[in-house]
């Protein structure tokens, strides 16, 4: 956890908590408070605040120090184009929760998951490189769409992708690293396709690093953090017939085959997994 300080520059609270309760429940979590006029020295980048106030909002950006907005009746009638998140309630919010929104106003990676091999987080700009070694290998885009031609491209998609995917959506398509060794080793996560309301999980293991149980092993995690963290009610997987180890894998992680469908004029096999 990155977060240690936690400003609450709220002149009116919701009816749902009192100022008393929102203090105890940061204090509860084990983070310091501080207020307007003893703003924190945020050398150390570990602290973040929440404000109805749009004056308030101006002094924290002045001072480098992120902010979510408080939405209440006072905070509706300013304007708040600068607030990455908005909440109702302080009492609500976990510490992971907070600390996530620290890590988004300094972009910062997102530890999504940690498995008993690997961790995985967010894509950054600093993984193009190794990338662009995995998908070299002719057998990645055998089943699966590959990179841009060009760096720089390919960059500017990543960029994008930070800017918009992670930060509206909170998912997507993460880097999974080895724990050993810290290597890139591949990707997976959930995307949108369009026409279907489930995401879609989709996965790339690097050549390497293949049938040693590492898909199967992230790909769990990430099921089990789609239905818990993300509620989601199910989940979509496609792959060609040819494709058996993907097939497998899907099987084994519980997917039900359901029907036969073209995806850009070529015949993909839709399997789905339902949360109960």
């Amino acid at each position: 956890m990155l977060i240690r300080q936690v400003g609450l520059l709220i002149e009116e609270y919701n009816e749902t908590e009192s100022r008393e309760e929102a203090l105890a429940h940061i204090r509860a979590l084990g983070l310091s408070v501080f207020t307007l006029a003893e703003l924190p020295v945020n050398e150390e980048l570990t602290a973040f605040a929440f404000t109805d106030d749009r004056a308030a909002a101006d002094r924290l950006k002045q001072a480098g120090i992120g902010f979510a907005l408080y939405d209440n009746e006072k905070s509706r009638r300013e304007s708040f184009p600068d607030a990455l998140y908005a909440v109702d309630n302080i009492s609500y919010l976990t510490i992971e929760r907070i600390d996530r929104m620290l890590y988004r106003y300094l972009r910062l990676p997102w530890v999504i998951a940690e498995t008993e091999r690997c961790v995985i987080r967010e894509t950054t700009e600093q993984d193009l490189e190794a990338l662009y070694e995995i998908y070299s290998e002719p057998s990645i885009t055998k089943y699966t769409e590959g990179l841009y031609r060009d760096r720089e491209e390919e960059l500017a998609y990543i960029r994008d992708y930070i800017d918009h995917q992670y930060r509206f959506f909170e998912f997507g398509i993460w880097s999974v690293l080895e724990k050993k060794s810290r290597r890139l080793i591949g990707r997976a996560g959930f995307s949108n396709r369009e026409g279907f309301e489930e995401p879609e999980l989709g996965y790339v293991i690097a050549a390497p690093y293949q049938g040693q149980g590492f898909a199967t092993e992230v790909c769990t995690k990430l099921l089990a953090y789609g239905r818990d963290y993300i509620r989601f009610s199910g989940v979509n997987a496609f792959t060609v017939a040819e494709n058996t180890a993907s097939v497998r894998l899907l099987k084994r992680l519980g997917f039900v085959y359901r029907e036969e469908i073209l995806i850009d004029g070529k015949a993909h096999q839709r399997y789905n997994r339902l949360y109960g």
